[in-house]
């Protein structure tokens, strides 16, 4: 806050972030140091032939698809899968039960 109304904005600043300039940059750091690295984090941009030198004109074209029709389309993207193994939960009686079953089992192996 203090800096926005001393300094004023950094128009260039914000247009990098606006464009994702600071993860092309981040991009070309992480390909220089760690290619394998690169390959995972970055799947997806690569698979859309996204790179450090076209990310600006990616991003332009998907904020004026957005502009062009602003209205929210509902996405084909599959439900998470529901986790069926969780257990219920057992009411008290049958938590006594669970346990002398165990007992029984344990003292039955030491015989």
């Amino acid at each position: 806050w203090y800096q926005r109304r001393v300094h004023g904005h950094d128009a260039e600043l914000l247009r990098k972030y606006i464009y994702g300039g600071h993860i092309g940059e981040y991009m070309e750091q992480m390909e220089e140091d760690d290619e394998e690295m690169y390959k995972s984090h970055f799947a997806r941009y690569i698979d859309a032939d996204v790179n450090n030198e076209n990310m600006e004109e990616t991003w332009q074209g998907v904020y004026d698809k957005i502009r062009a029709d602003p209205a929210h389309k509902k996405s084909d993207r599959k439900k998470p899968a529901v986790n069926k193994l969780k257990k219920a939960k057992l009411n008290a009686s049958q938590r006594k039960n669970r346990i002398a079953q165990k007992m029984a089992t344990f003292a039955s192996k030491q015989e």
